[in-house]
């Protein structure tokens, strides 16, 4: 497989939303059926969706007789496709539904499947979560019919340049040997368990060049955001809150990839350029490059205070507080009972920070675990000596709650 299919057969695995651009005859279609059906042996939904009525998937209206209250009211019921039923119903397999010419589709074609993409609704019905979507079009300069795509839909999508010429070895094959089955890489069994490291360093990301949160509008001196050139993005992603969450789940997916480092790599960049754009996309890459020199939460907690945090650039102590945090947090909330040790280790980091006259670095670590929400893990005890050195970021965080109410 080539770095553009490892790629996504990953997004899919990771539960990324993929669309693939490219000219036509390059095989997008063909290959995602062929991955999904007989390599990752889930089931296979294939759409047109610019011939899609809308009821298709946003349901046919027709009148039933339900109970409410113990009593029957005449309602709306929305029913949609058969396979939009089926999907709803099997909650144990995984169907993945692929819209074809995405390009050529209506705006209000579109719109009906961002509910579904994003909502996990068809009509009246609930999808389950691990169901899967994809979508593929034409670039303007070769589609038969191309709607212009504005952001609300084109950030909902890991964007990836579908192109066989980028490896026409591959392609030679093919036509000699035979069309193999594509070998999806399997993700690291505990993937999901990275992902609030991941957002705690999307968090660094965005503290270190914060535009990236409102990318292509700019901030008033009054609070209001204009946006000065809005056709310079239509048609792409690029950075907002819901795409950097969705780099984070992208970044965590990469994270034990089993796979060469270079092609780890090279697929890590592919989506996050694909979900945050180019530009946003390289800076984030670059961003976790130099991060790697900053330990991990978990070689953080082996020795709480062995690390000096004094000598850091800002963005790396928020980096290393938030990650810890965030790391402790996870724990205490998936792993309840068997996290005492850890939790405490955290607050061991707190203390230490604050001796280090990090009280601000301090009071958003602790933050992110030493809630009500939270809860506290099963025999949890405070190290000892460590109230004390608590007590500050306490106050602060009692003063930040209580401003809040």
């Amino acid at each position: 497989m080539n770095i553009q299919e490892i790629t996504v057969a990953v997004a899919l695995r990771a539960n990324l939303p993929i669309l693939l651009e490219a000219r036509e005859g390059t095989g997008k279609s063909t290959f995602s059926e062929t991955l999904v059906t007989e390599s990752l042996g889930w089931k296979f939904h294939p759409w047109i969706l610019s011939q899609l009525d809308p009821t298709i998937i946003g349901g046919m209206p027709h009148k039933i007789d339900k109970e409410i209250n113990g009593v029957v009211y005449p309602v709306i019921r929305r029913t949609p496709d058969e396979a939009f039923v089926e999907t709803a119903l099997d909650t144990d397999g995984i169907h993945v539904h692929m819209f074809d010419e995405f390009s050529n589709a209506t705006g209000t074609q579109r719109s009906t499947m961002l509910d579904l993409v994003t909502g996990y609704r068809a009509g009246g019905y609930k999808m389950p979560r691990q169901t899967r979507f994809m979508a593929a079009m034409n670039p303007a300069n070769c589609a038969v019919v191309y709607h212009d795509m504005a952001p609300p839909t084109s950030t909902r999508w890991c964007w990836l340049k579908w192109e066989p010429a980028y490896d026409r070895e591959s392609w030679r094959t093919g036509m000699l040997t035979g069309w193999q089955v594509p070998v999806a890489p399997k993700l690291a069994e505990n993937w999901e368990a990275h992902i609030p490291t991941a957002r705690a360093m999307l968090v660094g990301f965005e503290k270190r060049d914060p535009t990236v949160f409102h990318e292509g509008f700019i901030l008033g001196q009054n609070g209001d955001l204009s946006c000065p050139n809005p056709a310079q993005w239509l048609n792409r992603p690029r950075a907002n809150p819901r795409t950097l969450e969705m780099a984070a789940k992208a970044y965590a997916s990469t994270l034990g990839l089993m796979l060469p480092a270079g092609q780890v790599t090279a697929v890590r960049s592919n989506l996050l350029k694909g979900i945050l754009g180019d530009a946003s996309g390289r800076a984030l890459l670059e961003y976790l490059t130099y991060s790697r020199d900053v330990p991990s939460p978990e070689e953080v907690l082996a020795d709480p205070t062995g690390i000096d945090l004094r000598e850091m650039r800002s963005d790396l102590k928020y980096l290393v507080a938030s990650s810890v945090g965030a790391f402790v947090r996870g724990l205490v909330v998936n792993e309840r009972n068997t996290s005492a040790d850890m939790w405490g280790r955290g607050l061991s980091f707190v203390g230490h920070l604050e001796d280090q006259g990090l009280g601000d670095m301090a009071t958003m670590c602790a933050g992110l675990f030493l809630t009500s929400e939270v809860g506290f893990p099963k025999n949890a005890k405070p190290p000892k000596n460590t109230i004390a050195k608590l007590m500050p970021t306490l106050r602060e965080m009692r003063d930040i709650a209580a401003g809040e109410k």
